[in-house]
């Protein structure tokens, strides 16, 4: 019992840690978009592999929709972009209640000139973030459910990175979301064509 209290503890003190050197290192200039080679549904399937413990823990009905998806390799970071989008459905799962619903999807539009734009969405039925909150939800150590990122190891640091770390891929990112309704995150990225990458 005292060794799961420990490593309990020790998870809630490195999560804030590692998002803060992750952001102090954007904020550097020192984190480096390496691109290869990338299928973005085996991308997809391997991050729904990764969060579906935690959403099986809280009773969440949880899928991942890839049927939009292009089915050619494109150029892309794979590390960061898996980053982004598990800080995403973490934050997803964390702030819905047992027994909600979270899905997740891919969808892509035919390549134009060997690029090829995609949006990943994120929605979940949540608590939802207030109006005013969502004007500042960007800035570094910003919480508005306290109480919940607190018990998680919440920083306020997530979706600061994801920012900066999508902006860095030349995307966007937007959230829609309602007070007791839930939110949607979305993620729009372009992507060259990995055979017709020079």
């Amino acid at each position: 019992d005292y060794i799961d209290k420990i490593k309990k503890s020790g998870g809630v003190l490195k999560n804030p840690i590692n998002e803060t050197l992750d952001l102090s290192r954007l904020e550097s200039g020192k984190t480096v978009l390496t691109k290869k080679p990338l299928l973005l549904s085996g991308l997809a399937r391997d991050i729904a592999a990764t969060v579906e413990p935690s959403m099986k823990k809280k009773q969440l009905s949880f899928s991942f929709d890839i049927s939009r998806v292009i089915d050619k390799p494109v150029m892309a970071d794979s590390e960061h972009l898996s980053q982004a989008l598990l800080n995403v459905l973490s934050n997803a799962a964390k702030y819905t209640p047992f027994g909600g619903r979270v899905t997740a999807s891919v969808e892509c539009e035919e390549p134009v000139k060997d690029v090829v734009s995609c949006k990943f969405a994120v929605c979940d039925t949540g608590i939802g973030i207030s109006e005013e909150f969502l004007h500042r939800i960007y800035e570094p150590f910003s919480q508005e459910h306290d109480e919940t990122t607190m018990a998680d190891g919440g920083s306020g640091l997530g979706l600061t990175i994801v920012k900066r770390l999508i902006e860095m891929m030349d995307g966007i990112i937007s959230i829609r979301s309602m007070v007791g309704k839930g939110t949607e995150v979305s993620l729009r990225l372009k992507f060259k064509l990995a055979n017709a990458a020079s």
